[in-house]
C-alpha cells in the first residue's frame, strides 16, 4: 500500500502549526506537497485558501476556495472559508449564503454561527444577528465571540443593560478577547463614555497592534472629541481594514505627506462619500493659496457644481482610466482629500465656520422658488431629507418616515421633498394622510448631478435633513439647515463632534443630536421649534 495518506496527515500537522505560528511560507510549502499529492485534498486547499486571504490576495483565496468547494461540498470548513474572504471584501449577501451553507453542513459548530451573526450584524440586521449569536450560545454557552457579537447587536439596538450582561459573562472567561473589548468599546461609546471607549480600544491595539480596525476606531474616538492631531495617524489605518482602501489612486504618483506644496502641483482625488468630498472641499481653497495647481479628481455627479465654485481648480471626473486632463497636468503629488483635515484643518474643531464655498446657480434657484410659491403663496419653504439609504449605517442615520408626523402637521410651512433614493416616496405617502402640502419636484433628480439639488436647496428657507450628502449640499451654500446627528456609537459621524451645536465646516448649519430609540419625541421637540422659527419669521 501507498505510505501517501500517513505522509499527508504529517504534512497538514506541519501546515496546522506553521500557520498557527504565523509561518505562512512554511505552511504553504507543505500544503503544496499535498496538493501535488492530492489535488483536490480539502484541508491543504482550505489552507492555502486561508495563506492567501492572510496576506489579502483576495481573488486567489477565493479562487482556492472556490475550487476546494466544488470539490468537495460537504467541506462545511472550506465553504465556511470562502464565506470568510466574501466577509472580507463586504461582499455581505454572498458571505451570508456562504456560512449559512457551513452551518447546515455542520450544524454544531458555534463559529459558523458565530460568522453568520457578524454577517448580519454588518448588513444592519441586528436582531437577526442576536438570533444567531444566541443559537451559537445554545450549543456552547461560554463561546466567547458569540457573548460579545450579541452585546454588540444589543448595543446596536440600544438595549444596553442586555450588552452589559453579555460583556459581564465573557469577562470572566476571557477578559482579554479582541472582540470582547470591540464590544466594551462600542457600548461605552453608545453611551457617551468616549474616555471609556478610547480605552477599549486602546487596550485590544496594545493586545494586537496590527488589528487595523481597532486602530482606526480608537482614532475615530479622539476625532468625535475634536482632538484631530491625536487622532489623525490612527484614523489613517482605516485604509488598512480587511477589505483595503488605496492609499495612492494613482501609483505612478508619490504621495502627499504634509510637506510644504509651494510652486507644486497637487491632485486631490475622492476617497469617501459625496458628503466627505463636500466637506473636504472647505479647504480647497486654502490648499490653492499654497499650490502651483490643484487638480480636483471627484464623482462626476459633482463636477459642473465644483467646477462652477471652484475657479482656479482643474475639476476633472473620476474615470478608470484616469481622466487626460490628469497626465496633462502633470502634478508633483497626490493625496486623497480627506488628507486636507489632517494636514491642514486640525484647527476646525476649535474654529469659526467656514464661509459658504459652493455656489449655485442663483438663476436657477429663483426660478425654482417662484414655481414652489405660485403653488403655495406666503408660506416659507422648508425641505426635508429623513434617510441616507445607501450608507452603513443606514438605520443609525436615517429616521423612519412615520416619525416625522408632527413635523409635517406643522402649520404654515410648505414642505418640499429633498430625499434620495427608494425612501423619497414614503413621506409623500405620510404628507397625503395629512393634508400637508410637501411638494415633490420630479425635474430634480437627486441621483444625477448634483448642480440642481444645490439650486434646489438654495431656493427654500430652510433644510432639515438627516446626516446624508443632502446636508452637506445645503451647508456647503450657506443655506440655513437644520442636521439631526446620529445618536453616538455605530453611526457616528465624526466631524459633527459631540459637544457643538454648530458645524466648523458650514456657516448655517444647526445639529440637533439624537438619541438612541427617542426619535418620536426628537421629532416632536423638533416640530416645535420648526412652529416657532415659523412664528419668529412672521
Amino acid at each position: 500500500m501507498s505510505d501517501a495518506p500517513i505522509q499527508i496527515t504529517d504534512l497538514l500537522a506541519v501546515a496546522q502549526e506553521k500557520f498557527e505560528s504565523g509561518d505562512m511560507p512554511s505552511s504553504k510549502s507543505a500544503c503544496d506537497q499535498i496538493i501535488a499529492v492530492e489535488p483536490t485534498q480539502p484541508q491543504a486547499l482550505n489552507f492555502l485558501a486561508l495563506i492567501a486571504r492572510q496576506i489579502k490576495k483576495w481573488g486567489k483565496a477565493e479562487e482556492i476556495a472556490r475550487f476546494g468547494c466544488a470539490k468537495n461540498p460537504q467541506s462545511a470548513q472550506l465553504t465556511n472559508t470562502l464565506g470568510l474572504i466574501m466577509l472580507d471584501q463586504r461582499r455581505l449577501a454572498e458571505a451570508e449564503v456562504e456560512f449559512r451553507r457551513s452551518h447546515a453542513l455542520k450544524p454544531d459548530r458555534p463559529e459558523f454561527l458565530g460568522n453568520l451573526g457578524v454577517t448580519l450584524q454588518a448588513m444592519g440586521r441586528w436582531e437577526g444577528a442576536r438570533e444567531v449569536f444566541t443559537a451559537a450560545l445554545n450549543l456552547n454557552a461560554h463561546f466567547v465571540p458569540a457573548l460579545a457579537g450579541r452585546a454588540t447587536a444589543a448595543t446596536d439596538l440600544g438595549l444596553y443593560e442586555d450588552a452589559q450582561s453579555d460583556i459581564q459573562l465573557a469577562e470572566s472567561l476571557n477578559p482579554n478577547d479582541l472582540e470582547l473589548l470591540n464590544s466594551i468599546a462600542r457600548l461605552a461609546l453608545s453611551q457617551g463614555d468616549l474616555d471609556g471607549a478610547y480605552t477599549a480600544f486602546d487596550r485590544t491595539v496594545s493586545l494586537s497592534p496590527n488589528v487595523a480596525d481597532s486602530r482606526a476606531n480608537r482614532g475615530l474616538v479622539r476625532l468625535l472629541q475634536g482632538r484631530i492631531n491625536e487622532g489623525w495617524e490612527d484614523y489613517g489605518m482605516r485604509r488598512a481594514r480587511r477589505w483595503g482602501r488605496p492609499s495612492n489612486r494613482h501609483l505612478e504618483m508619490p504621495g502627499w505627506k504634509g510637506e510644504p506644496l509651494a510652486g507644486k502641483r497637487i491632485l486631490v482625488w475622492s476617497e469617501l462619500g459625496l458628503g466627505e468630498v463636500i466637506m473636504c472641499t472647505s479647504l480647497i481653497k486654502e490648499l490653492k493659496e499654497e499650490v502651483q495647481q490643484v487638480i480636483l479628481e471627484i464623482d462626476p455627479r459633482l463636477v459642473d457644481l465644483f467646477s462652477r465654485s471652484l475657479p482656479g481648480v482643474t475639476v476633472v471626473p473620476e474615470e478608470t482610466p484616469a481622466n487626460t486632463k490628469i497626465q496633462k497636468a502633470a502634478p508633483d503629488v497626490q493625496a486623497p482629500i480627506i488628507e486636507l483635515v489632517g494636514y491642514r484643518g486640525s484647527g476646525s474643531r476649535n474654529g469659526e465656520s467656514k464661509p459658504a464655498y459652493l455656489k449655485p446657480d442663483r438663476s436657477n434657484a429663483a426660478a425654482l422658488k417662484a414655481k414652489y410659491l405660485a403653488e403655495a403663496p406666503d408660506q416659507p419653504l422648508v425641505g426635508l431629507s429623513w434617510g441616507s439609504p445607501k450608507a452603513t449605517s443606514v438605520r443609525q442615520k436615517s429616521i423612519a418616515a412615520e416619525c416625522w408626523a408632527p413635523v409635517l402637521r406643522t402649520p404654515g410651512v410648505t414642505f418640499v421633498n429633498l430625499q434620495y433614493g427608494e425612501a423619497r416616496q414614503e413621506l409623500n405617502e405620510l404628507a397625503s394622510q395629512y393634508g400637508t402640502t410637501l411638494l415633490d419636484d420630479s425635474t430634480v433628480d437627486p441621483a444625477g448631478a448634483l448642480s440642481p439639488v444645490a439650486d434646489q436647496c438654495a431656493a427654500l428657507d430652510l433644510v432639515i435633513t438627516v446626516s446624508n450628502t443632502t446636508a452637506h449640499i445645503s451647508g456647503a451654500i450657506g443655506q440655513e439647515t437644520w442636521v439631526l446627528v446620529p445618536p453616538l456609537g455605530l453611526g457616528s459621524m465624526w466631524f459633527w463632534f459631540v459637544d457643538r451645536a454648530t458645524s466648523p465646516w458650514y456657516p448655517a448649519v444647526r445639529l440637533w443630536r439624537r438619541e438612541m430609540n427617542k426619535d418620536n419625541a426628537f421629532l416632536a421637540d423638533i416640530a416645535e421649534r420648526l412652529q416657532q422659527w415659523v412664528a419668529d419669521r412672521n
